[in-house]
């Protein structure tokens, strides 16, 4: 039995090849910007907003018997920390920690975070010292 092919008419065609082609590429350019974008925005936050800063000790208001006071919190890392005006060192995630002696009475503390960008973050705290 010989086969009869279909006539051309009969086969399935695709009347615009090239519009295929078209949306693929405009899909695969709209997911590269949007991936570019939201890199750009990502890198762009930290010039946008301020860092990060976290005081875990001392509590605004607490009350020590004694006159040995830790300040400690956390930050972005990268970040430098300034206990009012002197400078604290951080550890390689942000976290910092700073012993003070203080005189009995009522000590002000702002503890400032300031990024590369110069955008700063600070938090006051007040305690007394019996």
């Amino acid at each position: 039995m010989n086969a009869v092919p279909f006539p051309k008419s009969f086969r399935k065609r695709n009347p615009t090849p090239g519009r295929n082609r078209f949306f693929a590429h405009l899909l695969v350019a709209g997911g590269v910007a949007i991936f570019v974008c939201g890199y750009f925005l990502y890198q762009a936050k930290g010039f946008i907003l301020s860092p990060h800063l976290d005081v875990t000790s001392p509590q605004d208001g607490q009350t020590f018997s004694g006159a040995a006071v830790r300040v400690e919190g956390s930050t972005d890392v990268g970040v430098s920390v300034t206990v009012n005006g002197a400078r604290v060192s951080s550890d390689g995630s942000g976290h910092f920690s700073q012993g003070l002696l203080l005189a009995p009475g009522i000590h002000v503390f702002e503890i400032i975070a300031k990024d590369r960008f110069g955008k700063e973050k600070g938090i006051t705290r007040q305690i007394n010292v019996k």
